[in-house]
């Protein structure tokens, strides 16, 4: 729902493995394999408010637990059927994607933990994008909020983010991180109470300003809280089970891996020049996803020209390779003619009433490619027909997003 900025530097390793060496064929994997999982647990935790779990938890234990987080957190952890519901979402009934999310969090924790220091926050709020995003920075929700820390475009814009078609900084985990933070002091200065601030960012600080005026007045989260819509409801107890089975997930079997990700083997290149992320995949041997991943801000695989110079981060042993290069990395991004995009394949079952026509605006692809595709002979379709349809990968995103929405 919100967002803010950083100014910090990335990382990336795996055990022993140099990210621009011959050998990394498996974190690179690994690295889909952390973002795909990360995606779905995003679409998980971000639509289903209404669960029904088998809540096996020895509860005289998480309340200890919660305890002792409580002596070292100046935000108000509590226990109750709710917080108690989503512990259990999270380590009961999805326990390999909690798992890739603590893997995330090797990787972006520090980035946010820096942040918060510095605009003197509970740390404990770099649980908020666990919950917001799953540590996705390119979720999108069905209302339209985007990146780790989920801003709407409005707000991004009223956080000074800025959005274009090439770049959107609520993508940015810097950028967003610092726009989160400054929103979290707004928003205490408000209240003057965490649980109260850390609901306002679901729905608002004008909803939770309501609710008191209807709770008569008392300024807690317990009071206002059937006062609240419903998502915001749950949104403080799933902040609270976030920041519990963030710390104690190893209490239920669950076993990252360590060694995955490390903050502090990539470095920065700042450039108010262009940048085709092909460019610097051939001159570098960073992989194309790697890029990606690291630079979520920029879509299309090219960073465009800005007044300032921007970020762009890299694998702290391409640097030099980068650097050597330059001058002909700069050339070959100096025209954004035929940056590449990647086909996907989908197959498509037609439903009754749908026609050539409809899958042609729907797939942004021409209906004689359709037919070429698939050896259609004429433009009829028949119910049930299934039909292979190769999509550019922003297309096949942004269909993912829509379908995840619904």
């Amino acid at each position: 729902m919100k967002k803010l900025f950083l100014t910090i530097i990335f990382f990336l390793t795996t055990l022993g493995i140099s990210l621009a060496g011959n050998n990394d064929s498996a974190f690179y994997s690994k690295i889909s394999d952390l973002i795909h999982s990360s995606s779905e647990m995003y679409k998980l935790t971000h639509y289903t408010n209404e669960i029904n779990l088998n809540t096996e938890l020895n509860d005289f234990m998480v309340e200890y637990n919660i305890a002792k987080l409580n002596k070292t957190s100046p935000i108000e952890l509590y226990f109750d059927k709710d917080v108690k519901k989503w512990i259990s979402f999270y380590v009961r009934r999805k326990p390999d994607l909690t798992k890739k999310i603590v893997e995330l969090s090797y990787f972006y924790f520090p980035l946010f933990e820096k942040e918060l220091d510095k605009y003197n926050l509970p740390l404990e709020l770099k649980y908020i994008p666990v919950i917001e995003s799953s540590l996705n920075p390119n979720a999108r929700s069905r209302s339209g909020a985007v990146g780790l820390w989920q801003f709407l475009y409005e707000t991004g814009k009223l956080m000074n983010l800025k959005i274009t078609s090439f770049y959107d900084e609520r993508k940015d985990p810097y950028k967003a991180t610092e726009a989160a933070c400054n929103y979290f002091k707004f928003l205490y200065g408000l209240f003057d109470d965490w649980l109260l601030a850390i609901a306002a960012y679901n729905c608002g600080p004008t909803t939770v300003k309501n609710a008191i005026q209807r709770a008569g007045g008392q300024r807690s989260f317990y009071a206002i809280k059937k006062y609240l819509p419903k998502e915001a409801q749950q949104y403080v107890p799933k902040f609270v089970a976030a920041s519990y089975f963030m710390n104690f997930y190893h209490k239920f079997g669950i076993n990252p891996d360590t060694n995955i990700i490390s903050y502090f083997e990539t470095d920065t290149i700042l450039t108010n020049k262009p940048l085709r992320f092909d460019a610097i995949s051939r001159y570098t041997g960073v992989p194309m996803d790697v890029l990606k991943f690291l630079n979520p801000v920029y879509s299309k695989g090219y960073k465009p020209a800005t007044k300032t110079k921007e970020r762009f981060v890299l694998p702290t042993d391409a640097v030099s390779k980068f650097i050597e290069n330059e001058e002909k990395i700069y050339t070959e991004s100096a025209s954004k003619k035929h940056l590449p995009s990647k086909k996907v394949k989908i197959i498509h079952t037609v439903k009754k009433g749908e026609y050539l026509h409809l899958l042609e605006i729907k797939y942004k692809v021409p209906a004689e490619k359709i037919k070429e595709w698939n050896n259609l002979k004429s433009d009829m379709l028949h119910s049930n027909q299934q039909l292979v349809i190769w999509v550019n990968e922003d297309v096949a995103r942004m269909l993912n997003e829509q379908e995840s929405s619904q």
